[in-house]
């Protein structure tokens, strides 16, 4: 069940690379972060993959924390990822509203 949404989340985050706008700057600006930082001939098909999948896992290690079931957020999951993993809690922090927007829709 998550292996299908983090394709359907990738397929989107692609699409949203593709369509220049204000809505997606932050993520073509994490993009060109990644390429600059990390993998130099990052693609934006492996960005999306790479992307979707960390926001899975952070998905997954969110709710494994969380006892309520009433609310599930981005700023409750990002409270929820464990203390030890801060790099996962600032992606949920940071997370463009046009993503989250689609994951909470789904």
């Amino acid at each position: 069940m998550m292996a299908g949404k983090a394709k359907l989340l990738a397929a989107i985050i692609e699409q949203a690379l593709k369509e220049k706008n204000s809505e997606n700057d932050s993520l073509s600006g994490q993009l060109e972060a990644f390429r600059k930082i990390l993998i130099h001939d990052l693609s934006p098909v492996t960005f999306a993959d790479i992307y979707a999948q960390t926001l899975a896992y952070g998905l997954f290690a969110a709710r494994m924390n969380d006892h309520r079931t009433d609310t599930f957020n981005r700023g409750r999951a990002a409270a929820l990822i464990p203390q030890s993993n801060p790099f996962l809690r600032k992606f949920f922090i940071t997370l463009p509203v046009l993503i989250w927007t689609t994951v909470s829709a789904g």
